[in-house]
């Protein structure tokens, strides 16, 4: 999950998940030790340690910040046109994904609530109204493209069958 988020960031949210009583300040503090001496993600750590889950950590975040929880399992789709209504680098720099358009409204999933900030700009470059949605953090990393370089043609390289137009699944691998 946090080997994608900035170490700071990884932080705060466990920060945050001691003042929801999720972890006790020891747990926190000997995590962060760990995480420090072993090179390992601090969210990563707390998961493999049984101290949380991503699902929880989402369900909580969600809940403190007023967002609905995105499923984003390895079975849904992706609608492609939901996902060509913003730059690809925009979706990798600020870890958003727009999985879904349905009468106007694009839905998108943020990677952390710090994410919220952009959604403005998802408004402004997109011209829809935007409903923001909270999966949990390993669950989009694993849907959002790992690069902005170009492959040669406008494929993606994404989980198969998560990418869909309409009800037709479209092999983007």
């Amino acid at each position: 999950m946090s080997a994608t988020l900035s170490p700071e960031l990884a932080k705060q949210i466990a920060q945050f998940m001691v003042s929801r009583g999720m972890l006790s300040d020891n747990d926190l503090y000997e995590a962060i030790e760990h995480s420090q001496v072993n090179s390992v993600p601090l969210i990563d750590h707390l998961v493999e340690e049984g101290k949380c889950t991503e699902d929880k950590i989402a369900k909580e975040l969600g809940d403190a910040y007023a967002l609905e929880v995105a499923e984003l399992k390895g079975d849904t789709a992706v609608d492609l046109d939901a996902l060509e209504n913003l730059p690809k680098r925009f979706m990798i720099q600020n870890r958003v994904l727009p999985f879904a358009l349905e009468e106007g409204q694009l839905y998108v999933a943020i990677s952390e609530p710090d994410s919220l900030q952009h959604m403005p700009n998802v408004t402004l470059i997109t011209g829809l109204s935007v409903r923001t949605l909270l999966p949990p953090s390993a669950r989009l990393t694993h849907c959002l493209p790992r690069s902005t370089r170009p492959t040669g043609n406008r494929r993606w390289r994404l989980p198969p069958r998560l990418i869909a137009r309409g009800s037709e699944a479209v092999d983007l691998v």
